[in-house]
């Protein structure tokens, strides 16, 4: 590629490149066009990717009446369709990781604190400034049990938050079994996930 890729939330990485030529008459489909975007995944697998076939234009070299190989890059910028960098954006943010854990009877007494549950979250698209989100535990009728308020990292970081739950809640939690982890936005962008806690 022409620009580093990005690292997405899923471990993908996704990105743009470009062709230093272009020939219409390759049997290379990829050498047909003159720009694309790619995402990979961690075990190097190619999961979408998308082609740009440009005009052909006689300022780029490129002759209508001799449909062959010409270049398109003239010093430092391409000629035609170039993709400077690609970006993906989610209706939601990202939740990766859910777990529950039970403070021990010693630190419940003295804290109040009956467990925690740890979130891992990302931002919705990549922005380079952090944004206020929220995380609510719930049961089924809706009952809160705990709730905190935090920041998702900026450009696409990992965003770690705990939600402590008072002791009575938590043993709400225990015999209800299973409970909702929601994480909004302040524009109601916002996922909701079941955690089974056993």
């Amino acid at each position: 590629p022409d620009r580093l890729p990005d690292l997405l939330p899923n471990g993908n990485v996704v990105g743009p490149s470009w062709n230093q030529y272009v020939d219409p008459t390759s049997e290379d489909e990829l050498a047909n066009y003159q720009a694309h975007i790619w995402e990979v995944t961690s075990e190097k697998e190619l999961a979408w990717s998308m082609h740009v076939e440009g005009a052909c234009i006689h300022a780029f070299g490129c002759n209508p009446e001799s449909p062959e190989r010409y270049l398109r890059r003239s010093s430092e910028a391409p000629m035609g369709w170039a993709i400077y960098s690609a970006e993906r954006f989610m209706v939601a943010p990202a939740v990766t990781s859910i777990v529950a854990t039970a403070s021990s009877k010693k630190e419940s007494k003295s804290s109040g604190v009956g467990g925690t549950i740890a979130i891992e979250a990302y931002m919705a698209y990549r922005s380079s400034t952090a944004v206020e989100a929220h995380a609510v535990v719930m049961t089924a009728d809706g009952t809160v049990l705990g709730k905190a308020k935090f920041e998702l990292a900026a450009m696409w970081a990992a965003t770690n938050v705990e939600v402590d739950i008072d002791s009575d809640s938590w043993t709400t939690l225990e015999e209800e079994g299973t409970v909702s982890v929601e994480v909004y936005t302040a524009k109601g962008e916002a996922t909701v996930m079941e955690l089974t806690y056993e």
